[in-house]
């Protein structure tokens, strides 16, 4: 039988096997038959009298790879008694055969016990057995016994007394005339030249010689303490420094400064036995497990060291004094009354909270807190969408409107079609980026060619607006990852709207794939995206790419809301959030892209301001929201409202859309923070209202458009498909007439949209109101059917009711002491906007619209 371990980097583990083919599994590895009745032919016939291999390994600190083999040709179901020890070199693979009655094995490494030396620890199980002969005191005289050593300058051990080896062993045994169940001590000039410095002396402190002890040796450098500790596990202690219930604890300061500095260059396992006959006898010692050997010297182990700013608390998990290269601790900042977290800073940077740190050095990781600013408001359940718009649409999904059930048809039609679909990472991409890591996100930029002059063509040249299409393909990741962006969407709301959680859990599964696994998941960064043939390896263009990472926020916002997140992707997703967060924040591709005056560096703040909010790093986002202002409004929209910067392109209808749509969905945002954006204007008029206004004509009249736009068909088809959508969603969110209300600004939006973003048609029906005095006495509204309109009036007493048409005309009315009424539309009124007056103890007025 072979086993195969592989190493792991910068820690380091004693490796003892003792295998009995199916004894594997039982209480002990070992079978003692004293006092037993022999259960088999070979305990009945005694032992073999071959010797067995038993290989013992070290695996050393700055091994970083390959594999130690472990071998056993212990018989099946054999009674076991070790007469010799084979051992692997694993720096030379030889083997090195010892002859029992002990062995040492020297270990290639050189630890340094001293100052810097961290937590060290042993622990092992075993049975003692009484001893039936005498023999001479010390280690000599050991009838049975084990140790575990520490050596310095080579392992000796009897014969080799007078050597300049010095260290630490720990032992089990039984000397004659006493009984040292377990020891810890200090050897100069060999083992057998040692001085038992704690240790357990009770005759009796066992009940039974048989029952099974443990044993856990540590040492803290912090304080150069020793401490012993051993347990009898299944018998009643009767004497002794014990407590029942931790067991045996004594400990003493025992490094000294012979002792301090020494170089610590073997680790070795010893067995001893009196006898080397082959038969079970009353002497025999039987390891039952030495599983834990974390033997932590020297920089395997780190401290985390966490403080607060402010006023606030810190927890770790998992919490301890010291952690392992390469652990993952959450940490978790709770703000006191009165106090909000705002950042990590130190050797941890983000707003991620909580926030995972993977533990590679001695950290300092400082939480900050800061008052709650009096004018911050909470933000809204959902950061990019209007939880209260989704569910009026669930709601009518529900009656039966037909513009919205065949949206969620649709919707649902996809989501079911990516459920038999795999997610396709960037992991499967054929090219690969200039760092060869295939983790890398990678894309060529969309508008560079080949230049034809050169016999290479490189470099490639730039052709604005024209998509060449080796940029699209599966090669690299672009497509790949609007694929999963798009899919993903529909699978959210597959799930919001239909409440069935196996859209969600594909939802994740393809989230897991993208960004918690790691044979798949993506590394949070773009620096070889819209790589430039010839010119560069990646380009800042790339963040662009990455604007729909808002679905992924909403997934998790959405899922943990409804109780189904799974811990696997809330942990691992959030982690590559955060980590794409700093990325955004400090790397050179991501400033670069911030400071873009375009759409690029629009949908740059449009990605932080989710990112902030998801983070509930309000105050950031406050920040950014007014910075917003100057930025974007007043730097990329002029007096009349054209977007300069996207009238220089050749696709001049979609970069204005898309920029527009950027900003409008930025002053959506930005009112969680109570920041308005979308009624800001700077001294000279320029807004995001003055850009709707810019374009309102030609979106009622799109061939008095004169600027190019080479792609979509054309202005007039571009401007069809992409600026009524972006008119159609501004008007939901913000609810202002910014077109006529009989334009259709629905056509062309997808299916999710529509249930994202409902046609206000569908979902309002008062528009605009006369006066402030009648918004307050008089409301209008549809029932659910959307056929009867209700008036409701907070007027007393007896009541004209006048309804007239935009011409003057009257069109309806009625006396009545009510104060609701209810007019059937298409019969009592026909589409269309009307003013509803009202005369009784006072008179006020209102427009409404019935559609």
């Amino acid at each position: 039988m072979k086993k195969i371990l592989k190493s792991i980097h910068h820690l380091f583990f004693i490796m003892v096997f003792f295998a009995a083919g199916n004894a594997i599994g039982q209480t002990s590895l070992f079978y003692d038959n004293f006092n037993q009745t022999p259960v088999n032919p070979i305990l009945s016939s005694g032992l073999p009298t071959a010797n067995y291999t038993v290989w013992t390994t070290v695996i050393p600190a700055n091994d970083k790879g390959g594999t130690v083999i472990i071998e056993d040709n212990i018989p099946q179901d054999g009674v076991i008694k070790l007469l010799s020890m084979e051992h692997k070199d694993i720096q030379t693979g030889n083997r090195v055969e010892v002859s029992a009655p002990l062995s040492v094995y020297n270990a290639p490494f050189t630890p340094t016990l001293n100052a810097n030396t961290k937590d060290l620890e042993w622990t092992f199980t075993m049975k003692q057995y009484r001893n039936s002969s005498g023999g001479a005191t010390g280690f000599n005289g050991v009838q049975t016994g084990l140790a575990v050593v520490l050596a310095a300058n080579g392992p000796t051990w009897g014969s080799q007394q007078g050597s300049n080896a010095k260290g630490y062993a720990v032992t089990f045994f039984k000397p004659t005339g006493q009984m040292y169940c377990a020891s810890l001590s200090r050897f100069n000039g060999g083992l057998s030249n040692s001085t038992v410095l704690i240790g357990n002396k009770e005759e009796d402190v066992f009940s039974e010689f048989k029952t099974w002890i443990t044993v856990k040796v540590t040492y803290s450098p912090s304080n150069n303490e020793w401490s012993l500790y051993f347990r009898d596990e299944y018998s009643q202690v009767t004497k002794g420094d014990i407590n029942n219930a931790n067991g045996l604890k004594l400990i003493g300061s025992v490094v000294d400064a012979t002792y301090t500095n020494i170089e610590m260059s073997h680790f070795g396992f010893a067995l001893n036995t009196p006898s080397t006959t082959t038969s079970a006898n009353s002497n025999s010692m039987c390891v039952d497990d030495f599983s834990v050997k974390a033997i932590d010297i020297n920089a395997d182990k780190y401290k985390l060291n966490t403080s607060v700013l402010g006023e606030g608390d810190v927890s770790e998990n998992p919490l301890a004094e010291s952690h392992s290269f390469g652990s993952e601790v959450v940490l978790t900042a709770t703000p006191r009354e009165g106090y909000i977290f705002k950042e990590w800073s130190g050797d941890v940077k983000g707003f991620l909270n909580p926030t995972t740190v993977v533990v590679n050095a001695d950290m300092n990781v400082v939480a900050n807190f800061i008052p709650v600013p009096q004018e911050l408001v909470e933000p809204k359940k959902l950061i990019h969408f209007d939880e209260k718009l989704l569910d009026a649409v669930k709601d009518e999904i529900g009656k039966g409107n037909p513009f919205f059930v065949e949206a969620y048809n649709s919707l649902i039609s996809d989501a079911e079609k990516n459920m038999d679909k795999d997610a396709n990472p960037v992991t499967n991409k054929t090219l690969l980026p200039a760092s060869g890591d295939i983790h890398d996100y990678y894309s060529i930029g969309p508008y560079f060619w080949p230049d034809p002059n050169k016999p290479d063509g490189l470099p490639w040249i730039y052709k604005d607006g024209e998509v060449n299409p080796v940029s699209m393909g599966y090669d690299t990741d672009r497509v790949r990852f609007e694929d999963f962006e798009k899919e993903l969407e529909q699978l959210i709301f597959a799930y919001y709207f239909s409440d069935n959680p196996k859209y969600a859990f594909k939802a994740m599964e393809y989230m897991d794939i993208w960004f918690v696994d790691e044979a798949t998941k993506m590394n949070p960064n773009v620096n070889y995206g819209s790589a430039r043939p010839g010119t560069n390896d990646g380009d800042r263009v790339a963040v662009l790419n990455f604007v729909k990472i808002q679905s992924v926020i909403t997934a998790m916002q959405i899922f943990e809301n409804k109780g189904i997140l799974t811990e696997k992707t809330k942990v691992g997703v959030n982690k590559w959030i955060g980590e794409w967060s700093v990325w955004l924040q400090t790397s050179e591709k991501g400033i670069a892209e911030r400071a873009s005056g375009n759409n690029h560096g629009t949908w740059c703040d449009y990605q932080l301001m989710g990112l902030f909010l998801y983070e509930g790093n309000l105050q950031k986002a406050k920040d950014l929201a007014n910075e917003f202002k100057t930025r974007r409004i007043a730097s990329q929209i002029d007096t009349e409202g054209k977007q300069t910067e996207e009238l220089k392109r050749t696709k001049t209808v979609n970069y204005s859309a898309m920029n527009l749509w950027a900003m409008t969905w930025f002053a959506y945002m930005a009112q969680q923070v109570d920041v308005d954006i979308w009624n800001y204007s700077t001294s000279d008029g320029r807004s995001i209202k003055k850009a709707y206004s810019f374009l309102k004509p030609y979106v009622l009249d799109p061939e008095s458009w004169t600027l190019p736009n080479i792609s979509n068909g054309g202005p007039v088809n571009a401007i069809n498909t992409l600026w009524r959508p972006l008119f159609g969603k501004a008007i939901t969110i913000f609810r202002e007439d910014l077109l006529p209300l009989n334009e259709n600004t629905s056509d062309n939006l997808t299916s999710v949209e529509k249930l994202q973003w409902p046609p206000k048609s569908q979902i309002y029906l008062t528009l605009s109101v006369a006066s402030n005095k009648a918004e307050s006495v008089l409301n209008v509204y549809p029932n659910p059917s959307r056929s009867i309109v209700h008036i409701e009036m907070k007027i007393a007493g007896d009541k004209h009711i006048s309804i007239f048409n935009m011409q003057g005309q009257k069109v309806w009315e009625t006396y009545t002491d009510l104060n609701k009424i209810a007019l059937k539309k298409g019969g009592d009124l026909i589409p269309g906007i009307y003013i509803v007056k009202i005369s009784g103890e006072s008179i006020v007025q209102k427009k409404i619209i019935i559609q």
